[in-house]
C-alpha cells in the first residue's frame, strides 16, 4: 500500500502533538507522509513554517484536496465542527489518525476524521461519530455511543452505556457513571465525577459534579 500525503489542518500545540502520533504510527508502519499544516486564511501568511514542514492556507488546501488526506488538529469542539464540516463540504477527505498503542473491542463502529491518542480503550460494541478527539488514557466502557466532534481530555473515564452528544468536552481526569447521558455542547469540568445526567450545553463541576454558570 502507498504511503498517503497527510495534511494537518491547525499549527497550534495540539497539531504537534498530532505530528508526534503521526511519526509514532509510521514507526509501527508507514501510512501517512506528512507533508504540510494548514491554517484559515485569514491567520495564514506566507513563509509559515511548523516543524520544517510549510504551513498553507485553506484556499490551497482546498486546491489540492484530490491528492491528499486530512486530520484536523484543533482540540475545542466547536470550532473542530466548524471546520471539519466546512472542508468536506468542499471536498476534502478526512482520515482517521489511531495510536498503535490504542486498544479497539469487538464490533466497534467509527466515523471518520478521527484522532486517538496513546493508551486510550475503547470497549465493545461503542460508536463514534465523525471527528470524535480522545486525548491519551481515555477509556471508552462498553456500548457507550459518542457523536460527532466529541473532545474527550486525557484521562478521561467513561463507564459502560452512556450517550455523549455532539460536540461535548469532558474534561481531563473526569469521571462518567455508567448509563448516563451527557447533552450536545456539555462540557464537563476536569476532576469531575458524574452521577447524573448533563443537560445539553451545560457546564458541570465537582464531585459529585453540579452546574455552574458561567
Amino acid at each position: 500500500m502507498d504511503m498517503q500525503d497527510l495534511i494537518l489542518y491547525g499549527a497550534g500545540g495540539l497539531a504537534k502533538e498530532v505530528t508526534t502520533l503521526v511519526r509514532e504510527i509510521n514507526e509501527k508502519k508507514e501510512v501517512f507522509r506528512l507533508i504540510a499544516y494548514a491554517l484559515d486564511d485569514e491567520w495564514y501568511h506566507e513563509g509559515m513554517k511548523l516543524r520544517g514542514l510549510p504551513v498553507i492556507s485553506r484556499k490551497s488546501l482546498i486546491e489540492h484536496k484530490d491528492d491528499v488526506v486530512c486530520a484536523c488538529a484543533i482540540g475545542y469542539p466547536k470550532d473542530r465542527r466548524r471546520v471539519q464540516e466546512s472542508l468536506k463540504q468542499e471536498g476534502v477527505r478526512f482520515t482517521n489518525l489511531l495510536h498503535p498503542t490504542t486498544r479497539m473491542g469487538e464490533e466497534v463502529i467509527m466515523g471518520e476524521g478521527c484522532i486517538v491518542q496513546p493508551y486510550s480503550s475503547v470497549m465493545d460494541d461503542c460508536k463514534l461519530g465523525d471527528g470524535i478527539f480522545l486525548n491519551g488514557y481515555v477509556t471508552l466502557g462498553h456500548e457507550t455511543v459518542v457523536e460527532d466532534y466529541v473532545t474527550c481530555f486525557p484521562r478521561s473515564q467513561i463507564s459502560g452505556q452512556v450517550k455523549i452528544g455532539e460536540a461535548a468536552c469532558i474534561g481531563t481526569m473526569s469521571f462518567i457513571n455508567e448509563k448516563r447521558k451527557i447533552g450536545a455542547e456539555a462540557v464537563i469540568a476536569p476532576g469531575s465525577i458524574v452521577f447524573g445526567n448533563v443537560k445539553e450545553g451545560s457546564h458541570v463541576m465537582g464531585n459529585p459534579a453540579k452546574r455552574i454558570e458561567l
